[in-house]
């Protein structure tokens, strides 16, 4: 069975092994729940939270959510078993997403593109992914006895965050009078907020023409920032599998990078590998330094690397190893400098499945 910590924190129910892959072992993975607050504005003021998805949902499917790769280009995948409705896995209000589950390649997780609609048997990663990965770099092993793969189902703006009526949220006629939420993909942060002045109401991107956002898929491993003005907190539940992979991910070798916290159990902050990063600058100080801003309780506190230790910005610069990380958060890495381009993150499971 699990790892009883692991069940202790989400209050787990094992669920069967995947069992489109004969000959396999595959691990046990608990599903369960997992709850995230976010924190209550003032009505006048707005208070931010930094909030993640840490639990994932396995696709169904009229064809294969588990299998392996046939063949890969540098942006599509190919199964010749896998039996897929053309077009189910590239419908923009219920996204999909590809999950590498074994391999050199175990823990990339990629968007699949609504733009080009998936075959029987392939399908298109999305252009923000493409733009930062090729799949024939990553040492993809493919044919009869190829890596292996999860089609998982990915929440939108919509179906995360819902509406005033079913979730709480705030909306407006602006982004200054609503709750507003940014994520930022590839390095670009967009701002959302629910428009009310709209028949019907939705979702929105603060841009021109304010375009319908209702369908933005928000993948578990995207960083949210969530300024509530609302005076209320809201609690959003996520229910799906424990990560069972790898992860590995992509951070921006300068500026802005929010990184979800994948995992849904507490984490350290020298567990994180974020000092192993290329080019991660570590020093004596927070000003020569990369950083990392942790909320909790919200509360917000800022830590650098000094070659030996984790330490937080305060008084004294304690040693932070031991920091939490708290389940269903998010932390942002600022890197200084003016590098372009990313570097992978890969981090290890923090828990034992068995």
């Amino acid at each position: 069975m699990s790892n009883p910590s692991l069940c202790a924190a989400i209050g787990l129910a094992l669920v069967a092994p995947l069992a489109d892959l004969p000959a396999q072992s595959v691990a046990v993975a608990p599903s369960g729940v997992v709850s995230t607050t976010i924190t209550a504005g003032t009505g006048a003021v707005k208070k931010m939270s930094l909030i993640s998805l840490p639990l994932l949902e396995t696709a169904t499917l009229s064809g294969k959510s588990v299998g392996r790769f046939s063949s890969v280009t540098s942006t599509t995948f190919t199964d010749t078993s896998s039996g897929w409705t053309p077009g189910e896995l590239s419908t923009a209000a219920t996204p999909k997403l590809l999950l590498i589950t074994s391999g050199a390649a175990e823990g990339y997780m990629f968007l699949i593109s609504t733009a080009t609609q998936n075959t029987a048997t392939t399908a298109t990663i999305s252009a923000s992914d493409s733009a930062v990965a090729d799949l024939t770099t990553l040492g993809i092993a493919t044919g009869a006895n190829g890596d292996t793969y999860r089609i998982l189902n990915c929440d939108t703006l919509a179906s995360l965050f819902g509406t005033p009526e079913s979730t709480g949220v705030l909306g407006g006629a602006t982004a200054a009078t609503a709750d507003t939420l940014v994520l930022v993909v590839n390095g670009a942060s967009n701002t959302y907020f629910y428009k009310t002045d709209v028949t019907p109401n939705r979702w929105t991107k603060s841009a021109l023409g304010n375009p319908d956002a209702s369908s933005t898929p928000v993948l578990p491993y995207y960083g949210i920032q969530y300024s509530r003005l609302g005076t209320s907190p809201i609690t959003l539940t996520v229910t799906g599998d424990v990560p069972a992979n790898l992860r590995k991910t992509f951070v921006k070798n300068s500026g802005t990078t929010f990184l979800a916290q994948f995992w849904p159990v507490d984490t350290s902050l020298a567990s994180t590998a974020i000092s192993s990063l290329p080019g991660w600058a570590s020093g004596a100080t927070a000003n020569v330094s990369d950083t990392i801003l942790i909320m909790s309780n919200g509360i917000s506190s800022t830590f650098w690397f000094d070659g030996t230790d984790w330490r937080k910005s305060a008084l004294g610069t304690p040693i932070s190893n031991s920091v939490v990380i708290p389940a269903g958060s998010t932390v942002s890495l600022v890197k200084k400098g003016t590098a372009s381009g990313f570097s992978l993150l890969s981090q290890n499971i923090p828990y034992t499945l068995q």
